[in-house]
């Protein structure tokens, strides 16, 4: 460090300071322009630089002088508003795809269904049986009485139709009779509802034998032996066996697979196998070999009984009523409307 005092860089320094020392005084008793010009001239390179950076800044926010900030907040909103646009665009494609994509998924399992695709655009908040409307209408192919199912399982059936939109009746409605059935026990009902079940979500088999086989978690579909509704449609899980108020038959208690209440599209069956026929043999099944040779035992007068009906215009499977009931040739029972 001693060296330092010493070297010839030191003296240099020092004769510097000395030099500007003695500029200083001269200045401040000469003139004080002197002393402002010299700082001008020292911050002028400053000053130059700060005012191109502001320039570039201000040449970067509004590059043409003409165009106003209102014009370029107007051009924005324009945008924005096209973005929008193209965002809507784009969810209703990709929700049109995923309908398509679940149409698709029931034509694999159902290959002679005809279906529309439909959108709920309303439902009727005052009603207990979650009745709504769909975008879809006569126009469309829709009729009265079609079939509603979504990608889970049967939703309901048509009930009015107008140009452009269709009311949606679900199996809620006490007006549901529908037959269906349990596959793996071979034992058939009719899907009945009322405001208690519908406002828990359920449905239920009614005039099951009071031997049913029938238990919880059973599968049940649809029977198709009306001719409207097709067979094998999903309806729904058994959660329980309940005998009936009469008391001389049971019932299922079965939850929906459609989760009816939060439904956003839904397809209407327009055509399928079978639509309109009754299978009469399902309907009315012959009687076994044993049931047929016990009842030409008990009474050989049934045949000319029989005969006698048939003549008067009684369908096979009905027969007429001692007590004057039934005279109307309608069945006792019939599984679906």
């Amino acid at each position: 460090m001693k060296k330092f005092f010493h070297t010839k860089s030191f003296r240099v320094l020092i004769g510097v300071v000395v030099v500007l020392l003695g500029v200083l005084i001269y200045t401040q008793s000469v003139d004080s322009s002197v002393t402002a010009n010299i700082i001008s001239f020292l911050s002028s390179p400053i000053q130059k630089a700060s005012s191109s950076a502001t320039n570039s800044v201000r040449e970067t926010l509004f590059p043409e002088d003409e165009k106003t900030l209102a014009d370029r907040v107007a051009e924005l909103e324009e945008e924005n508003r096209e973005y929008r646009r193209q965002l809507i665009e784009f969810e209703e494609t990709k929700k049109l795809v995923e309908q398509y994509r679940q149409m698709l998924g029931i034509r694999e399992e159902h290959s002679d269904f005809s279906m529309v695709p439909a959108a709920i655009i309303s439902t009727d908040s005052m009603n207990p049986f979650f009745v709504f409307t769909i975008d879809k209408g006569d126009r469309d192919g829709v009729s009265e009485g079609d079939p509603v199912v979504s990608k889970d399982g049967l939703v309901g059936w048509i009930s009015n139709v107008y140009k452009t939109t269709s009311v949606v009746t679900t199996i809620f409605s006490e007006d549901a009779h529908i037959g269906a059935t349990v596959v793996t026990k071979r034992e058939t009902g009719v899907i009945e509802s009322n405001i208690k079940l519908a406002d828990q979500g359920y449905v239920r088999l009614s005039f099951l034998d009071t031997n049913t086989q029938i238990s919880a978690n059973d599968l049940v579909t649809t029977t198709g032996l009306s001719g409207n509704y097709p067979k094998d449609i999903m309806v729904g899980r058994v959660i329980s066996v309940e005998s009936s108020e009469n008391g001389i038959s049971k019932h299922a208690v079965v939850k929906p697979y459609a989760k009816i209440r939060d439904l956003e599209d839904v397809f209407v069956i327009t055509d399928f196998e079978g639509k309109g026929e009754v299978d009469a043999s399902e309907l009315y099944p012959p009687e076994s070999s044993s049931q047929t040779e016990s009842s030409s035992s008990e009474n050989s007068s049934d045949v000319s009984s029989l005969q006698s009906e048939s003549s008067e215009g009684v369908r096979p499977g009905e027969t007429g009523s001692s007590s004057g009931e039934g005279d109307s040739g309608e069945p006792n029972e019939n599984p679906e409307e």
